[in-house]
């Protein structure tokens, strides 16, 4: 499988586990954002461009990074099952911020 994650700024869209690749069951995503501010944003999930319904994931709410509050970290983890990973389906981590510049970051995991 592929994944690629669209962001504005400190995001990083991370392969399954090794272990979850072996078990070869259910797989998780995971998109981290990070450096935001306001809290507010949303995550929307793509396979192979067209959107996932958001029950296919669990998204986080903004936790400050540190304690003055001036910025902000969350995560969103997509569940896949191991047939639609090995299938070359490409995953896109869709970021969405007021204060963010949209950019594209592609990742191959094997």
């Amino acid at each position: 499988g592929e994944i690629e994650g669209k962001w504005a700024k400190n995001g990083l869209p991370l392969p399954p586990p090794q272990e979850q690749l072996n078990d070869r069951q259910s797989l998780s995503v995971t998109c981290m954002v990070q450096g935001f501010n306001p809290p507010q944003f949303f995550v929307r999930w793509l396979r192979n461009g067209e959107s996932l319904p958001q029950t296919h994931s669990v998204t986080s709410s903004a936790m400050a990074e540190s304690p003055e509050n001036e910025s902000f970290v969350a995560y969103s983890v997509l569940r896949v099952g191991a047939e639609e990973w090995g299938a070359g389906n490409i995953y896109t981590c869709v970021v969405g911020h007021e204060a963010l510049e949209f950019q594209v970051w592609g990742h191959e995991c094997n």
